[in-house]
């Protein structure tokens, strides 16, 4: 098996577009296609606010 910095393994899955034209993998159970509404900075970590759009 060979790491994925050393070989592209994205030729192993079915590709297709979303909603968002992002690609998602066709063999996934769940895809989520989500857009960033904010980012809180908090001391220890950020927190990402996100609405999805397509949930599949």
């Amino acid at each position: 098996m060979a790491s994925g910095r050393d070989k592209d393994k994205s030729e192993l899955f079915d590709i297709y577009c979303g909603e968002l034209d992002v690609p998602l993998i066709e063999e996934c159970t769940l895809s989520l296609e989500c857009k960033l509404r904010d980012i809180y900075e908090m001391e220890s970590h950020d927190l990402c606010w996100r609405d999805s759009i397509c949930i599949q």
